[in-house]
């Protein structure tokens, strides 16, 4: 995914990019991606909102859901470190 920060509508606790594109995404605006810190103790919240996949629903939760699901896993290890 080509993700495009949004300052504007970011903070502190909260980095905000919008999904403008990338082989994965259906069209060039396709939502957005959050990450925010929600607590004090280092948790963080990491959203997809409004993405539609180039895929067909069916053939993209077989696929590229379930990469994104490895990938989002990966990230949050990442982050734990």
């Amino acid at each position: 995914l080509e993700l495009t920060p949004s300052p504007e509508l970011s903070s502190s606790d909260r980095a905000l990019f919008d999904i403008t594109g990338g082989a994965l995404a259906r069209s060039p605006q396709s939502g957005t991606f959050e990450i925010r810190s929600v607590k004090d103790d280092g948790t963080v919240l990491a959203v997809v909102r409004d993405f539609e996949p180039r895929l067909p629903w069916w053939l993209y939760r077989g696929t590229q859901a379930l990469a994104h699901e490895r990938i989002m896993r990966a990230f949050g290890r990442a982050l734990a470190r």
